[in-house]
C-alpha cells in the first residue's frame, strides 16, 4: 500500500529531524557551557535551551549591559567581556570565554514582574526569586521584545507548575481523601452545641484561614505549588484581603485578624473564637467570588 508506505517514510523522517534538533540543541547549550565563564554544569538530558539576547541589568540605580539565557528550567544571566561586540544574539560559538556569570534562576522558584515605562528604564520587567532575597530588573530594547520574554517564562513556569501537579496528583487525592475522613470523624465527635475547650488547641493561626475559606469559598492558595504552600502555612506569613469593600463582614474580619495576631499568647483560644462566632448572624455568599 503506497499510502501506508509513505506515511512510514514521513514518520521515519520527522523521528530523524526531531533528534537532529534535540542534538543541535544540546551543541548549542555546551557552547552557552564554554563560553560562560565559572558558569555551573548546565548540560542535562531533559534541558532544553529556548532564547537569548543582550539585556540591560539595573543594578545600584546604573545600568549594566548583561546576556540573558532562558532555559526550559532556568534562566542565567551573564556579563559580556569588554572585548564582545555586542549584538543582539548569542552566536559564533567557538568554546572561547565571552561571559562572565552573574546568577541563575530556577524557573520553579521564579516569579516575573511587569514593569510600566518610567525616566529611569522603559520595556523592563523583573525577575524575582520566590524564596531568597535575590532579583534583578531586566530592560530590553523594544516592548514587543519585552513582551516575548514575558510570554516565554510565564509559559515555562505554569508548565513546571502542571508537571508537579501531575507527578504529585495521586499523593493529592490521597491526601484529600484522608481529610475528608478526618472531617467526618471530628465532625461525628461534635454533634452538640458545647463550647469547645480553651485548651483544646493552641495555635488558631490556621482556624482563621479556615473560616475566611467557609465564609468567601475562595482558593486560599491558588497559583502555589505544594512546597510554596508548606512554605506559607510554616512561616505564618500569608494572610488573605479582609476589605468591608468587598463584602466582607466587619465583626468576622475581626475575628478572624485576631486569629492572625503576632503575638501567639495574644490570640484567642479557640472556645472564644466559638462563642464570638455563634454571637454572630450572617449570610453567607450564596457563590464563591471570582478571584481578580
Amino acid at each position: 500500500d503506497i499510502t501506508k508506505a509513505f506515511d512510514q517514510i514521513s514518520e521515519v523522517v520527522k523521528y530523524v529531524n526531531d533528534r537532529k534538533s534535540v542534538g543541535e540543541n544540546q551543541q548549542k547549550i555546551i557552547d552557552i557551557q564554554y563560553s560562560i565563564e565559572g558558569c555551573p554544569k548546565i548540560l542535562e538530558a531533559s534541558r532544553r535551551f529556548i532564547r537569548d539576547s543582550f539585556v540591560g541589568t539595573m543594578e545600584n540605580k546604573q545600568k549594566h549591559k548583561r546576556h540573558l539565557f532562558l532555559f526550559n528550567d532556568m534562566v542565567i544571566i551573564a556579563k559580556p567581556h569588554s572585548s564582545l561586540k555586542i549584538g543582539r544574539m548569542f552566536s559564533d560559538y567557538d568554546h572561547q570565554s565571552k561571559y562572565t556569570f552573574v546568577d541563575s534562576f530556577s524557573l520553579k522558584h521564579v516569579k516575573i514582574v511587569d514593569f510600566a515605562d518610567t525616566e529611569d528604564y522603559q520595556n523592563a520587567f523583573e525577575l524575582e526569586h520566590k524564596f531568597e532575597e535575590k532579583k534583578h530588573l531586566i530592560t530590553v530594547e523594544t516592548a514587543e521584545e519585552k513582551r516575548e520574554w514575558i510570554k516565554d517564562i510565564k509559559r515555562i513556569v505554569k508548565e513546571h507548575q502542571r508537571a508537579e501537579y501531575l507527578a504529585n496528583k495521586d499523593k493529592l487525592i490521597q491526601e484529600s481523601e484522608d481529610r475528608e475522613s478526618r472531617r467526618r470523624a471530628f465532625q461525628a465527635l461534635n454533634q452538640t452545641d458545647a463550647n469547645p475547650k480553651d485548651d483544646d488547641f493552641k495555635d488558631v493561626w490556621v482556624l482563621g484561614l479556615v473560616l475566611y475559606n467557609s465564609y468567601t469559598r475562595k482558593p486560599l492558595f491558588d497559583g502555589l505549588t505544594l512546597s510554596q504552600t508548606a512554605i506559607a502555612l510554616m512561616t505564618r506569613t500569608f494572610q488573605p484581603s479582609l476589605k468591608e469593600e468587598d463584602g466582607f463582614p466587619p465583626e468576622l474580619a475581626e475575628i478572624i485578624q485576631d486569629c492572625w495576631l503576632p503575638n501567639e499568647d495574644a490570640r484567642p483560644s479557640y472556645g472564644m473564637i466559638y462563642d464570638r462566632i455563634r454571637a454572630l448572624e450572617m449570610d453567607r455568599p450564596s457563590s464563591p467570588t471570582p478571584l481578580s
